[in-house]
């Protein structure tokens, strides 16, 4: 089935809203934020391998939105960390272009640390995190559809490790899963963006994706402001440390379980 469809996607805190918010700016798109149906739940159960038909799940949630756009004469794209473990679905249902998106993983844990405490709870907060917590699914979705660790570790060597130690393991599993299947995907049909990078050439991504804009360096600027921050949403400066002020014992937390992935990612 073709259409002319892209996604975003990018382990959460990672700048994935704020180049949605740049590529909002072309003439020819439709880009959404997380659209609904979100697909939490359904990221989770797919990822455990509980979801009975992905096809279909993806069909009733996107095809007709998609449709929609196209029929407008315009690009249909979305950004949401739930698609990940839907990409072969994705491919053998449309074959769309996909934007994926790496950040430094310590700037990725010290903004979700903020973010966690600023937003009363959102990440490894489930009853399954904390042997004290009473969460569930329905608590909170977003958190439900965070991936946890299946065959990689014990129960309760899962329960013993600190939220910001999980929330290492997270980065690095999620961007360990990613690259896999960017391998796995047709290299003219994958963009990957580095959002630690201080100056990326937006025309190249631009040019990827087809996309018309009147003036593409007044578009880039949103590219140099902080969105979907703590100071945006809550109008407070950073809490958690920046990752140059972490002390010994805080860094080789942070390394013992993200160091796969910053040194493939040569962060």
């Amino acid at each position: 089935m073709s259409v002319s469809a892209f996604f975003i996607i990018g382990c959460p805190r990672s700048g994935t809203t704020a180049l949605t918010n740049f590529l909002q700016l072309s003439n020819n798109c439709k880009v959404s934020v997380e659209i609904e149906p979100k697909l939490c739940i359904e990221s989770r159960e797919m990822y455990e391998g509980r979801l009975s038909d992905p096809g279909k799940t993806l069909l009733d949630a996107r095809q007709k939105l998609i449709a929609e756009v196209n029929e407008k004469g315009l690009l249909f794209g979305d950004k949401n960390p739930n698609y990940l473990p839907f990409l072969t679905t994705m491919e053998r249902l449309w074959q769309p272009k996909y934007v994926f998106v790496v950040r430094d993983g310590r700037e990725v844990v010290r903004s979700m640390m903020d973010w966690h405490q600023l937003s009363r709870g959102s990440f490894f907060d489930q009853s399954e995190d904390s042997s004290i917590s009473k969460k569930t699914r329905l608590d909170d979705w977003w958190d439900y559809s965070r991936i946890r660790p299946r065959e990689e570790m014990l129960p309760f060597e899962w329960l013993a490790l600190s939220r910001f130690e999980k929330m290492a393991w997270y980065w690095n599993k999620f961007n360990q899963l990613m690259i896999k299947s960017i391998n796995k995907i047709d290299p003219a049909r994958t963009y990957l963006v580095n959002l630690s990078e201080t100056n990326h050439p937006w025309d190249r991504l631009v040019d990827f994706l087809s996309l018309e804009f009147e003036d593409i360096s007044v578009a880039t600027q949103v590219m140099t402001k902080k969105v979907n921050s703590v100071k945006d949403r809550f109008n407070v400066d950073n809490v958690f440390p920046e990752w140059t002020e972490w002390d010994t014992d805080l860094t080789e937390s942070f390394d013992r379980q993200a160091s796969p992935m910053m040194n493939y990612l040569k962060f």
